[in-house]
């Protein structure tokens, strides 16, 4: 079944220079809006455990795009959390 769902989402999968939806353009503004609000704390350029306001972190791997949430990985997309991972590396 997981086989299955990965050819499927590999099928329908949109290159990452074609234009947003309108749906994809609300969930970017939100993830942006939601990583502002993160404390980044960076081991390397692609690697650091990010901070929610609420206490809870998360480990962030750029290269591997995978996060602790999990939504990165699920949603091949950035989650809020790798958001603020991507800020604090070109920040510094």
């Amino acid at each position: 079944m997981a086989t299955r769902f990965r050819r499927h989402q590999a099928a329908i999968a949109i290159s990452p220079f074609q234009p947003l939806t309108p749906h994809g353009q609300k969930l970017l503004q939100q993830a942006l809006s939601s990583a502002r609000q993160h404390i980044p704390q960076m081991h390397s350029l692609i690697e650091g455990r990010i901070r929610e306001t609420n206490g809870k972190a998360y480990l962030v791997h750029l290269e591997h795009r995978t996060c602790g949430c999990r939504s990165f990985q699920d949603e091949d997309s950035p989650c809020s959390h790798a958001i603020a991972a991507i800020y604090a590396t070109i920040k510094h």
